[in-house]
């Protein structure tokens, strides 16, 4: 999808244009859900917490937590990450998730969600 062929609002007020795309909102998100996972903390002390991403019922990426809170996830699905449904889980399943699915720094090297490096 071009931004050119998206629909666009044109306002004029007292000698501003204010020019408005809506974007679809399939174009930011596909069906997914975050999952906030918690064990017990480790022998040190440390939180043993994930954020795990949801995409059409499949985990496609994993956050460690740590002391960063929701904002060890990026930026696009930190809102979903501060209201997501925290579940509790093994020691054993924490470190597999964290073995297994992948970590991205930013939200277009997700797994399935690519076409937001035009967008971000």
């Amino acid at each position: 999808m071009e931004l050119d062929s998206l629909p666009l609002s044109i306002t004029q007020t007292e000698g501003f244009t204010l020019i408005c795309c809506q974007l679809p909102a399939l174009l930011l998100v596909n069906v997914m859900n975050i999952q906030h996972l918690c064990t017990h903390n480790d022998r040190n002390g440390n939180p043993r917490r994930l954020y795990v991403l949801i995409n059409d019922d499949r985990r496609v990426a994993v956050w460690d937590e740590g002391y960063l809170g929701h904002h060890a996830v990026p930026g696009i699905f930190r809102d979903a990450a501060y209201n997501a449904e925290r579940m509790n889980i093994t020691p054993r399943l924490y470190r597999e998730l964290l073995r297994e699915l992948p970590s991205p720094d930013w939200a277009h090297d997700v797994p399935g969600y690519a076409h937001l490096r035009d967008y971000l």
